[in-house]
């Protein structure tokens, strides 16, 4: 027996919902980090050049910026592992809904 158009119809659209859901995952994952280290190599840069503007040499001020720096990396390493988290689910559901198609077009 053939599934129901409107169980097919649900399906295909929840499919659709989650492939959406993996590539909004996807940029997720790349995006975060490389702008957190882009950030973090901006940072740096202006970090010593004000240590070389001063001549001074504080070694607290270039520790706090660097503290400052190395923080947007970090973030953007978690929002990444978060979007990671993410994409699992996301492969599980779709995995999940093609069996459920597979067994309706079974029946």
């Amino acid at each position: 027996m053939n599934p129901t158009v409107s169980e097919d119809q649900t399906l295909v659209a929840k499919a659709g919902v989650w492939k959406k859901v993996l590539w909004i995952s996807v940029g997720g994952i790349i995006l975060p980090p490389v702008l957190g280290l882009g950030s973090t190599v901006v940072n740096m840069i202006q970090a010593f050049q004000k240590v070389g503007a001063t001549a001074t040499g504080d070694p607290q001020t270039l520790a706090e910026s660097v503290s400052t720096s190395i923080n947007t990396t970090a973030i953007g390493l978690i929002i990444s592992l978060a979007f990671g988290i993410l994409l699992i689910v996301s492969l599980v559901r779709l995995a999940h809904l093609k069996r459920l198609q597979a067994r309706a077009r079974q029946r």
